[in-house]
């Protein structure tokens, strides 16, 4: 498909955005009125855009037809194992754990969901678990605390330099996008430039592009995104 190359690599699989507050059912693109490329199902449309890569190799396939099917079959399935175990190991290493492992997985899916419920910014958030200060970014802060505990628990002493090194503090955001885009119609590449020096760095985030990791306030939001974003 136009979002995912052969060899697996892609740059989105239909959001066309990062987003600042967490919540699954997030959609940016504008053609998408059914919710097919929402954040929670970024999965399934990568195991989708697989089976089509596989159907279009079907007809170079040697032998008989059923079992170049059985094959191909076979190997898009292994994309579920796969991405689970990646996605395990990430969100492992934003807790702070070397070993993360299957029994993990009500830890993580519960602090998402304390990130849900009161749509806490993604990637504040994280960065600042790692740095210690999440609690002000949870709006059920008991909930938080339970949780926090069981983490304590599970973790012991998190590796906070492993946590820092797999949330940024700088991402392109929508609303800083935007403002470099409209800043360059009118012929002003400055902020560009700025923000592109910045994500060059985007785990050491210095004084002077503080500004440029905050979240959008009321009126930044951008809401829809186009193909040609």
């Amino acid at each position: 498909t136009d979002n995912m190359a052969i060899s697996g690599e892609t740059i989105d699989y239909g959001p066309c955005a990062f987003m600042d507050g967490y919540a699954p059912d997030k959609v940016f693109s504008s053609i998408d009125r059914m919710g097919r490329y929402a954040y929670g199902k970024q999965p399934q449309i990568g195991a989708w855009n697989l089976a089509q890569f596989a159907s279009c190799l079907l007809p170079l396939m040697e032998g008989p037809q059923e079992a170049a099917i059985d094959a191909l079959t076979e190997a898009v399935n292994s994309f579920v194992p796969a991405y689970q175990a990646a996605y395990l190991a990430a969100f492992g290493a934003k807790l702070g754990l070397h070993d993360a492992r299957e029994a993990d997985q009500p830890l993580i899916a519960a602090f998402l969901d304390l990130m849900a419920a009161g749509r806490s910014d993604f990637t504040a958030t994280f960065r600042a678990l790692a740095m210690g200060d999440a609690r002000d970014h949870i709006a059920d802060r008991p909930a938080f605390d339970a949780w926090r505990a069981k983490w304590i628990a599970r973790a012991g002493t998190p590796d906070q330099a492993l946590m820092q090194a797999s949330s940024p503090a700088l991402i392109p955001r929508n609303h800083q996008i935007e403002a470099a885009i409209q800043a360059a119609v009118q012929g002003d590449d400055a902020p560009f430039h700025r923000l592109h020096g910045a994500l060059s760095a985007p785990y050491d985030l210095s004084p002077e592009n503080a500004d440029l990791a905050r979240p959008p306030v009321a009126g930044e939001e951008v809401t829809q995104t186009f193909c040609g974003t």
